[in-house]
Formats: C-alpha cells, sequence, structure tokens
C-alpha cells in the first residue's frame, strides 16, 4: 500500500539534518604544519638525525637497557633452539649492536659463531663462497638442520629395526 499525500508532501519525507563535513585532507596537513610552526622556537638549530636519535632513545630506552640488549645479542648461542628460533633471536636482538652489524660479513660472522658446533662448522664453510649472503646462509643452515633430523629420526628407525 503506497501512501500519497500531495497536500502536505513535508509530512511523508523525513526532514533532512545538517551534514557536518570534516574538513579535507589537505586543511588538516597544513593546520597540522602551521601548530608545528607556531609551537617552534624562532632560531632553533636544526637537529641532525644521529643528535635526534640519540636524544629519542635516551628519553624513551634508556642506555642500561640497550647495552643489556647488546651483551644478549654476543652471548646468544642456538643451544636448545632450533635454527629457526635461533635465526629470529638473532634478528630481533641485532637490531642494537648497529655498528658490529653494519656489514654483511660481520652479520654472517655472529650468526655463524652462535651456532651448535656442527652447524657452525658448515656455516663457516658456506661463508666461503663468495656471493653468500645472511639470507641464504640462513635459509641453508635450516637446510641443514632439517637434513639432521631426518638423519637421527632414520637412525633412530633403523636402530628400533636392529632391536628386534
Amino acid at each position: 500500500m503506497v501512501l500519497e499525500c500531495q497536500s502536505h508532501p513535508q509530512e511523508i519525507m523525513p526532514p533532512r539534518k545538517a551534514v557536518i563535513s570534516r574538513p579535507a585532507r589537505r586543511n588538516v596537513e597544513e593546520q597540522g604544519f602551521d601548530q608545528w610552526k607556531k609551537s617552534r622556537v624562532e632560531y632553533a638549530p636544526v637537529l641532525s638525525w644521529p643528535t635526534f636519535e640519540e636524544a629519542f632513545l635516551g628519553h624513551f630506552f634508556p642506555r642500561e637497557l640497550r647495552e643489556a640488549k647488546v651483551r644478549e645479542f654476543l652471548t646468544l648461542k642456538q643451544d636448545s633452539l632450533n635454527v629457526h628460533e635461533y635465526k629470529l633471536k638473532f634478528t630481533q636482538l641485532s637490531r642494537y649492536p648497529t655498528e658490529m652489524v653494519a656489514d654483511i660479513r660481520s652479520r654472517m660472522s655472529l650468526y655463524v659463531d652462535g651456532l651448535s658446533r656442527l652447524s657452525s662448522k658448515k656455516g663457516k664453510a658456506a661463508m666461503l663462497i663468495g656471493d653468500m649472503d645472511i639470507a641464504r646462509l640462513i635459509v641453508y643452515m635450516q637446510q641443514v638442520e632439517e637434513e639432521k633430523l631426518r638423519d637421527r629420526g632414520e637412525f633412530g628407525n633403523k636402530k628400533a629395526k636392529d632391536r628386534e
């Protein structure tokens, strides 16, 4: 059933509400820039990135904590971790001693040093390959570990069969 009321059309249609629109993105950016300009000290020196980084990290990430993370990185060993877990921990902690992992060879060397004895030998041999990088080395070490686990599984199965 359709209602038609020609004498009073405003009774059928609800009244329109005023729509408040947001300012355009450009206006927001301009407002932000203007606020920044007003809050800035006149003739303040421009900070270099290292100066800003030092001040920021010093405020939000104390030196003692950063040094503890560097020590944790330097003493990181694979031990009971599998290669994947070791890689994650290595990558996570390698953000702290930036000077020590600046070049790829140093990074690879530190990675290999923390591996288990057998894996470390294979890793050192793999580092001798000219175009080896850290990503390839990590993938290779994961393959070595998987192969080692397969060999252990086959050896365990063979021992069980020999006992029967």
